[in-house]
């Protein structure tokens, strides 16, 4: 049994709608080399995702009745941010 580094990486984003509401329901995609992640944003209009590597990954972000959105974002330990969709 070989037992690697607990990973301290993780991403907490928020969507918010060109007026500064949060938004639920938003389709998040989190990708980078070697990996691939989906979730919903909450009733907050957050979404979290753990367990990550280092480094620069992109987010990209649809919901009915706005424009697609898309970031890139450097996790570095525990890392936010946040992303603006657009009707």
């Amino acid at each position: 049994l070989t037992l690697g580094p607990k990973s301290t990486h993780s991403l907490l984003m928020a969507f918010r709608s060109g007026a500064g509401a949060l938004l639920p329901g938003v389709s998040v995609s989190l990708t980078k080399t070697g990996y691939s992640g989906v979730a919903t944003s909450t009733s907050c209009g957050q979404t979290y995702f753990g367990g990550l590597t280092s480094g620069t990954y992109v987010v990209d972000a649809t919901l009915s009745g706005y424009q697609a959105a898309s970031t890139t974002v450097d996790v570095s330990g525990p890392t936010t941010g946040s992303l603006t969709l657009t009707l």
